[in-house]
């Protein structure tokens, strides 16, 4: 497996400086009064971290599998997300729930899926903030998303560490999703969420090159 990752390291390179190229082009464009570009560039970044993970090879493991459908929601999220943004929050607490799942199936380390959940639990406090700024109709949703990548974060923390940093990541980049969308309205929000939101995606799909390492080590001790 490493030399198979080492093999493809000019293409990791490629795909993650032409997806933070898209990303850079999709914030800072519309500043610069070059408008009708913004869900192009962006639709590349999302293809960006789709191509990455497609390069691990993700059909070899269950867990992976799961990894890599959360991925391909990810980028359903953000095709549809900017014409729907209820639709598009949807797509993302599925991705959310194939990535719960893809940790749990990888196998889970209890002593930390415990701390991690002593220390992520009092992160619900942002409902406090955020439902009295959401309309009615969308609050069960803000309820079941923010539980669900609660739970994301939590169960990431029991796998391996790269994974618990992608979480996180994620986690983050929603929080000022739901500033942008349902507190303060300022395009400002998109030059902190897009580039962490990117970040954690190529980390999720970059943290399968691991998996599929410790798979090949586990089959052939030789190789490890």
């Amino acid at each position: 497996m490493g030399q198979s990752l080492a093999s493809s390291r000019l293409w990791i390179v490629a795909l993650v400086l032409l997806t933070y190229l898209a990303v850079a082009s999709a914030v800072l464009l519309p500043y610069a009064d070059v408008k009708g570009w913004t869900y192009p560039f962006l639709m590349a970044a999302s293809t960006g971290f789709l191509a990455l993970g497609l390069l691990t090879k993700p059909w070899q493991t269950t867990s992976d599998r799961w990894m890599f459908s959360g991925l391909m929601f990810c980028w359903l999220g953000d095709f549809f997300g900017p014409s729907n943004f209820a639709l598009g929050a949807g797509l993302f607490l599925l991705a959310h729930v194939l990535f719960v799942i893809a940790f749990i199936m990888s196998g889970l380390n209890r002593r930390n899926t415990l701390w991690a959940t002593l220390l992520t639990l009092p992160s619900l406090g942002i409902l406090a903030w955020l439902l009295p700024q959401v309309e009615e109709s969308m609050r069960v949703l803000v309820i079941a998303y923010t539980l669900v990548i609660t739970v994301m974060v939590i169960t990431a923390a029991g796998t391996r560490r790269l994974v618990f940093v992608g979480a996180v990541i994620f986690y983050i980049s929603d929080i000022f999703v739901a500033r942008w969308r349902f507190v303060d309205h300022d395009p400002i929000n998109a030059l902190i969420c897009y580039p962490l939101y990117y970040t954690a995606c190529l980390i999720l799909a970059y943290s399968l090159f691991q998996s599929n390492a410790t798979a090949t080590s586990e089959k052939n001790p030789e190789l490890a």
